[in-house]
C-alpha cells in the first residue's frame, strides 16, 4: 500500500475532501486560537449536517508570570462547579468553557476548564506519536491523547492547510482500555492556520450528553455566508420589504387605560445606510385600540413615516453571544437557523437581566421575574420583544407577518377589516427641534393648537410620552438617554423629527 493515504474530513466548503497524510519527525507548534479573531463553529447533528452555530471570541486576557489566560465571550469566571439546576449549565455559548490557560512550557500546553473547573489538557508543540493525559477522573481513570497523524486538506478559504489529529481513549488507573466509555475513539483536530477546527463540548465534558462534533465553519465572514446577527445585519432592510407588527401594553400607562393593542404595517419605500445607522422611508397603516373598562376605542392612521435605527442602540447584538449587563446582571443569546421557524430566516434570541451568583457560578432569577426576551432576524430587525413582571402587567411587540423578497412568513393583517374611515395624511413634514442633542428641555419651532397630539417614541416604536396640545418648552428629564422620534399629529398633517437625549 502507498504511504499516501486518503482520509475523509467534513470541512467548510463541501462535506467531503481528500486529505493527504504527512510524516514529520520535528515537533511543531500550532496555536489553537488567535487573540483578535472571531471563530464560527457549527454543531453537527446525527445526519452529519449543521444544526446550531456558535460565534466565539477572546474578550479578556490575564498574564501571570510566563503563562497567559484568555477568557472567552461568556465573560463569566466561575470559581466553583455550578449546581445541576444552574441556568447557565447547558447554554451553547460556553462550548469551550469560560477560559483557557496557555502554559509557557516545552509542549505549549493549553488548559481548558469544564463547568466543574476540572482541567482538560491539549499540547500544541507536538509530533506524530506524542501522548499525554487529556483528562483524569478522581478515581484515577484517565483519557489518553495520542497524536495519530498530520494531515493536509482544504479547510477555510479554499486553501490547503495542514492539521494534527488527536485520538482519545479511556483507560482505568491500572491501564486497562475502557471501550464503551466516552470519549473513547473520538478525535480532536487543530490546524496550522486556523487553530482548533474540530472538538466536542468542553464545558460539559466528560458528560457524553452532547458529544456531537463542533467544527470550524469560518471566521468573521465565513465562506458559507454564515455571519453573526449584529446590529447592522439585523437592521439592513431592502426596499419592498413588508412587516406587520402587533403590540400589546397591559396596562397602558400613557392613557391610563386597561390595555392598548396596536397593529401596524410597514412597507419599505426608501433606504439610507451608513456605518452608524439605517434610515427608512416607510408607508405605515396603523390600528390603535385603547381598552377602558373593556370598551375599545380605535383610531386608524395611514401615513408615511421615517424610521431610523441607530446601530449603537443595539450594541448588545455585536457582543457575539454573551454579554455582561450593568456590572452584576447578565444576558445570553442563541443564534438559530431553523427552517421550521420564521421560514428559515436566521435569527438571534436574546435573554437578559439574569443575576449572577459568584458563589455558585450560576445565572439565576431569584425574584422569579419574567426577564426581557428579544428576537432579531437577519435583515428583519426586531421580530419579538417581551418585557413583563407578571401576567397582568406586560409589554409585547411581535412581528406576525413579513414578506422579504420571495420569503414569506406568517399571516398578514387584513387592514381593511374594520369598516371605519382611514385618515390619509399627506407625507410627513419635518419638525425643527432644538437643542438637539438635549438633556433637560427641548423647543419645537412650530406651535400647534390644542387638538394636536404630540408623542415621543423610543427605538422600539413604543410611546414613552404623549400629550395633547403640548406647551413649550417640553421637559425630557424623565426620559433615559437614547434616540427618540417626536411626532405631532394634527388634522392638517403630520410633523416628525428626531431627538437624541443625552
Amino acid at each position: 500500500m502507498s504511504d499516501r493515504l486518503l482520509f475523509v474530513f467534513r470541512v467548510v466548503l463541501i462535506s467531503v475532501y481528500c486529505l493527504t497524510s504527512i510524516s514529520s519527525g520535528f515537533s511543531q507548534n500550532y496555536m489553537l486560537f488567535e487573540r483578535n479573531r472571531t471563530m464560527n463553529f457549527a454543531r453537527l447533528n446525527h445526519l452529519g449536517e449543521d444544526s446550531i452555530y456558535y460565534f466565539m471570541k477572546i474578550t479578556g486576557e490575564e498574564v501571570t508570570g510566563e503563562d497567559t489566560t484568555w477568557y472567552f465571550n461568556t465573560q463569566l469566571r466561575t470559581p466553583v462547579a455550578p449546581s445541576p439546576d444552574c441556568l447557565l449549565e447547558n447554554k451553547d455559548t460556553v462550548i469551550l468553557g469560560s477560559r483557557v490557560l496557555i502554559l509557557n512550557d516545552t509542549d505549549r500546553t493549553h488548559v481548558f476548564f469544564n463547568r466543574q473547573n476540572d482541567s482538560i489538557f491539549i499540547k500544541t508543540q507536538v509530533v506524530v506519536g506524542n501522548t499525554w493525559k487529556f483528562y483524569t477522573w478522581s478515581n484515577g481513570t484517565y483519557v489518553k491523547a495520542t497524536v495519530i497523524n498530520k494531515l493536509e486538506g482544504v479547510l477555510v478559504g479554499g486553501e490547503i492547510d495542514s492539521f494534527y489529529r488527536i485520538k482519545l481513549n479511556v483507560f482505568t488507573a491500572g491501564g486497562t482500555l475502557l471501550a464503551d466509555t466516552f470519549p473513547n475513539e473520538t478525535k480532536i483536530d487543530f490546524s496550522k492556520t486556523y487553530g482548533l477546527i474540530e472538538f466536542f463540548d468542553f464545558n460539559i465534558f466528560p458528560n457524553p450528553g452532547d458529544s456531537l462534533a463542533r467544527v470550524l465553519r469560518g471566521l468573521s465572514n465565513p465562506d458559507l455566508g454564515i455571519v453573526d446577527i449584529d446590529a447592522q445585519t439585523a437592521f439592513e432592510f431592502e426596499t419592498g420589504y413588508e412587516f406587520h407588527f402587533r403590540e400589546e401594553m397591559v396596562p397602558d400607562l400613557e392613557s391610563d387605560a386597561d390595555a392598548r393593542i396596536r397593529a401596524w404595517k410597514y412597507f419599505v419605500m426608501e433606504k439610507e445606510i451608513d456605518p452608524l445607522g439605517a434610515t427608512y422611508t416607510m408607508e405605515r397603516i396603523q390600528f390603535d385600540t385603547v381598552y377602558t373598562d373593556g370598551v375599545p376605542a380605535t383610531n386608524i392612521i395611514w401615513d408615511t413615516v421615517i424610521v431610523h435605527y441607530d446601530f449603537a442602540d443595539y450594541a448588545f447584538l455585536d457582543t457575539i453571544e454573551f454579554n455582561v449587563l450593568q456590572n452584576t446582571q447578565y444576558g445570553y443569546a442563541d443564534w438559530v437557523s431553523d427552517y421550521d421557524v420564521y421560514s428559515g430566516v436566521a435569527h438571534k434570541n436574546v435573554y437578559d437581566w439574569y443575576d449572577y451568583d459568584e458563589a455558585s457560578g450560576c445565572l439565576g432569577n431569584p425574584d422569579d421575574i419574567s426577564n426581557p426576551r428579544q428576537t432579531y432576524g437577519q435583515g428583519l430587525g426586531t421580530m419579538l420583544y417581551i418585557d413583563s413582571t407578571d401576567a397582568n402587567n406586560y409589554y409585547k411587540l411581535e412581528m406576525v407577518y413579513f414578506k422579504q423578497g420571495l420569503t414569506v412568513y406568517g399571516t398578514p393583517y387584513d387592514f381593511s377589516a374594520l369598516d371605519n374611515p382611514v385618515v390619509n395624511f399627506e407625507p410627513i413634514n419635518r419638525l425643527m427641534i432644538y437643542p438637539n442633542p438635549a438633556t433637560d428641555v427641548i423647543h419645537i419651532e412650530q406651535t400647534f393648537p390644542e387638538s394636536g397630539m404630540l408623542t415621543i417614541s423610543d427605538i422600539y416604536g413604543k410611546t414613552v410620552l404623549a400629550e395633547s396640545g403640548a406647551t413649550y418648552p417640553i421637559s425630557i428629564t424623565s426620559l433615559p438617554a437614547g434616540y427618540y422620534t417626536i411626532t405631532i399629529t394634527h388634522e392638517t398633517g403630520v410633523w416628525q423629527g428626531k431627538l437624541i437625549k443625552l
